[in-house]
């Protein structure tokens, strides 16, 4: 509710432009009330016009302003009214609020108590995951030979292994081999080839020993020269078991030495007329030099 709303004005000579010029004052006073609004409080406004420049009082509430504006030569009312208007509406802008009063740092965290002398502190708990690892590729390179026993032949090897190691003790993987033999007859002589492929399960009991069993699919391939040579080929399962000694050089590459045995199942027999020139069939032993790329225990 407007509860009173009082308007001085004290005029001097208005010269605007250098002209004389007159204010139309019920027309101000109607203009003031508007842009105070029906709802202002108590507002005492004292307008005083001397030449073209006026000040402006706003008073409310004990609280006086005062605001300094030159007239323009056009709606003299309007632009007098519509400035004390922005003079009173700075009693609506709120104060800032206070900046919030910073909060206490924490109390720092208690040291723990020493342990009574001669006792040791408790070990923390072994992980979940302690010790387990992802597979880790390997790979090995081994040539040998081998001692046929059933004949005495022997058959030179080389033998390829790629796999997966589970941990610092096994190691599971799949093999590729040859092996040539050949021996002499009167009639000529024979020539043996071996192409295999095969699994290897390897367990490492240190870094240095290993051992593990190997199981080869097999074709021999015989070829015949001189007199009425002929060629002939057959399948073979050669089982066999590996002892292995690791000479490590570098961090991920050893140097392996492997030990043999094992047996030919089928085989090849190789004969000129009625005369056994050679046979790869039953047990063997041998031995082999390689290299492996093998992770360290």
């Amino acid at each position: 509710m407007v509860r009173a709303i009082a308007i001085v004005l004290a005029l001097a000579d208005i010269q605007i432009a250098g002209a004389p010029s007159t204010l139309d004052t019920h027309a101000l006073e109607e203009l003031v009330k508007l842009e105070l609004g029906t709802d202002a409080p108590s507002t005492d406004v004292a307008i005083h016009i001397e030449g073209a420049d006026a000040t402006v009082d706003v008073t409310r509430a004990g609280e006086k302003r005062t605001a300094h504006l030159t007239l323009p030569q056009k709606n003299v009312e309007r632009t007098l009214a519509l400035f004390v208007g922005e003079v009173a509406r700075t009693y609506l802008a709120p104060a800032p609020a206070p900046a919030p009063a910073p909060s206490p740092a924490p109390a720092p965290a208690p040291a723990p108590a020493p342990a009574p002398a001669g006792t040791a502190e408790p070990a923390a708990p072994p992980s979940v995951l302690a010790g387990s690892s992802a597979p880790i590729a390997y790979g090995a390179a081994i040539f040998g030979v081998r001692d046929i026993a059933r004949d005495g032949v022997v058959m030179f090897t080389a033998r390829g292994e790629a796999g997966l190691s589970f941990g610092s003790h096994v190691r599971a993987g799949v093999t590729a081999r040859y092996g040539y033999a050949s021996a002499s007859d009167v009639l000529g002589d024979a020539n043996v080839h071996m192409q295999c492929g095969g699994f290897a399960g390897t367990y490492a009991f240190t870094d240095v020993v290993a051992t593990g069993p190997r199981v080869d699919l097999c074709v021999l391939f015989a070829q015949g020269t001189g007199s009425r040579g002929s060629s002939v080929s057959e399948f073979a399962t050669i089982p066999s078991w590996d002892l292995e000694f690791h000479l490590r050089l570098e961090k991920r590459f050893v140097l392996a030495f492997v030990a043999e045995a094992g047996f030919i199942l089928g085989g090849l027999d190789v004969r000129a007329d009625n005369r056994r020139v050679l046979e790869i069939a039953g047990p063997f032993a041998g031995v082999a030099i390689g290299g492996a790329f093998l992770d360290a225990h």
